[in-house]
């Protein structure tokens, strides 16, 4: 993720709230030791309704800062758990907007059902009928497909290369 940062002193990662993983996941240590700040449209929605913008008394700088603060309390068996990060972020949004953060776990519960509910249902959809496209496959379609999933024509070639170049 820190590559994403570029030269750049802030990044963020942006998506329906219900996209991040609700438990545990890799991209939160991820978060905390890139310093690379996770949103959701729901969180940004937020911010945008209740006017917030940048002025010489509010800093929308906490929004992309978080993660670096939140790192250093956050115990290294933590540090894949989403609720530090997803606390952090509810935590930050309300401080930035000057509301209760239950306010703000209140809108973006209410948007991800209203607003975002039926891109949702969309990709369920979506994901059901790949499933059907899946079953319909042969076995040999299936295995090729397995494999170039899973890239290990390129793992092979890769390890190939690396003996060749290291003999």
């Amino acid at each position: 993720m820190n590559h994403w940062k570029g030269n750049a002193e802030h990044a963020v990662i942006v998506c329906p709230f219900y996209q991040y993983p609700s438990t545990c996941s890799q991209i939160y240590s991820q978060v905390l030791d890139t310093g690379v700040a996770l949103s959701s449209f729901e969180h940004l929605l937020f911010c945008f309704r209740s006017g917030i913008k940048e002025t010489k008394d509010v800093s929308l700088r906490e929004l992309f800062s978080y993660p670096v603060e939140l790192s250093a309390r956050v115990a290294h068996s933590e540090r894949k758990q989403a609720r530090h990060v997803m606390n952090a972020l509810d935590t930050t949004v309300a401080k930035v907007c000057k509301v209760p953060v239950k306010a703000v776990v209140e809108s973006r519960n209410f948007l991800a059902k209203t607003v975002l509910s039926p891109r949702a249902e969309e990709e369920v959809a979506f994901w059901q009928t790949e499933i059907q496209k899946i079953e319909k496959l042969t076995r040999e379609e299936a295995l090729e497909s397995l494999i170039e999933s899973r890239k290990i024509h390129g793992k092979i070639e890769s390890i190939k290369e690396f003996i060749i170049l290291s003999t």
